[in-house]
């Protein structure tokens, strides 16, 4: 069917105070629902015990207004507070992180974080530059989860979420090391819940060394370690830069063979064409080797797994998967540009057959007049997932979005300030 997506957003500052919205209209058609045998096989992929055939998502029409982001932040010394629903994205992944991005539609959280970096004094300078920021929000739309080992009972419906709600929190702590290393750690747990309200006692114990086997669930814990670093003798052509997500281990580093990553290589320009750039990113989280179903972004507790209004919170590339995306633009001027993507995605067979998807895009941004910024997409997608089509379906979506500075005509500084 045909589905539509209208939205609009603004900002506004005073002083220390900045506000900020962005909203969306949207409009999706209804499709067939899933069959009995391909709810049965949903459910049966979501870990054991299965969740009833009612916790299987409908895909009726929507017509529904949903805030993309709409918070309040204070700044005080150099440190921002901020409440409201933020859309998160950690390392340097331009096709979005493993731990933690915007795939999933935004939580209510509190944020709090470092705007201008800090340095600590002797003998740890060699730290370098210190940005952190940490977080805590509420999953908002999760119905279904299972009690405590070993009988892990089902509790939830598809008509009221989950009373307490499972919350999540989070802590990233970048270091700019030297002007050509950075390395970022990371830390995000889904907490609380049924049987486990959202207390200071529960946030501790999220914190605990002794791993899973432990009476009371300490929660989904994933740790994360990315690294930027521009090549020798090619600092200004070439940058190499990985991100790893472990799941319930100290982090991805020492336990590389458990672990799932994204490496990419960023050439900033090319050869004999100065204007042009590119960017390949190679990703998994089908770990090599792993027996079975493998535990990223699925939990036995937290039974609706790493996500929000069910969609992963972390990378596009899903569970059991492969991928790999690339870039190239051709830039007109620092503001215009055209931009060429393509994607490819693979699905192991273990979970629901497998399968995969190809997409292609263009994306054109343009400032008219000064003022005013056009900005175009459109991309081609064919995707071939056996247990939903017995034969390949393609699609394609388009986008338009305008933007306009209203205080342009003060001084060049402020419209360079929120140009950015």
């Amino acid at each position: 069917g045909f589905n539509s997506v209208t939205g609009a957003s603004g900002r506004a500052e005073a002083g220390p105070l900045a506000f900020y919205f962005r909203g969306e209209f949207q409009h999706s058609a209804a499709i067939a629902n899933y069959t009995p045998a391909v709810q049965q096989a949903i459910v049966n992929a979501n870990l054991y015990p299965n969740l009833p055939l009612s916790s299987v998502p409908t895909l009726n029409s929507a017509n529904q207004f949903r805030p993309i982001e709409a918070y309040a932040a204070l700044n005080v010394a150099n440190w921002q507070i901020s409440f409201g629903y933020q859309t998160y994205d950690w390392g340097p992944d331009y096709g979005g992180s493993l731990m933690y991005s915007n795939n999933a539609p935004s939580e209510p959280m509190l944020k709090f974080g470092r705007i201008v970096p800090y340095q600590l004094p002797e003998p740890f300078a060699w730290l370098g530059k210190i940005r952190n920021t940490a977080f805590v929000g509420a999953l908002t739309s999760y119905y279904w989860g299972r009690g405590a080992s070993p009988q892990f009972p089902v509790y939830g419906n598809p008509y009221q979420t989950l009373n307490p709600l499972p919350y999540t929190w989070g802590d990233k702590l970048a270091l700019k090391m030297t002007e050509n290393l950075e390395i970022g750690v990371s830390l995000s747990v889904v907490w609380a819940g049924p049987g486990r309200p959202a207390t200071l006692q529960t946030w501790l114990h999220t914190l605990n060394t002794n791993g899973n086997n432990q009476r009371l669930d300490p929660g989904k814990r994933y740790t994360g370690i990315n690294a930027s670093y521009r090549l020798p003798k090619l600092r200004d052509w070439v940058t190499f830069y990985v991100d790893g997500m472990a799941n319930d281990e100290p982090n991805p580093i020492a336990y590389p063979q458990d672990s799932a990553f994204n490496p990419g290589l960023y050439f900033a320009r090319i050869p004999k064409i100065p204007n042009l750039d590119l960017r390949v990113e190679g990703i998994y989280t089908n770990v090599p080797g792993y027996p079975g179903l493998g535990p990223y972004y699925a939990n036995t507790r937290y039974a609706q797994g790493y996500t929000n209004y069910w969609q992963i919170i972390g990378s596009w590339v899903g569970r059991q998967g492969d991928g790999i995306q690339a870039w190239s633009t051709y830039w007109f001027s620092p503001r215009n540009k055209i931009q060429f993507g393509y994607r490819r995605q693979y699905v192991d067979r273990v979970l629901l057959g497998g399968g995969g998807l190809n997409d292609f895009s263009a994306t054109l941004d343009w400032l008219y007049k000064r003022d005013f910024q056009l900005s175009s997409t459109v991309q081609y997608e064919r995707w071939n997932f056996p247990l939903l089509s017995a034969v390949p379906r393609n699609n394609v979506s388009a986008s338009f979005q305008v933007m306009f500075w209203p205080t342009h005509g003060t001084t060049e500084g402020k419209y360079d300030r929120i140009g950015h």
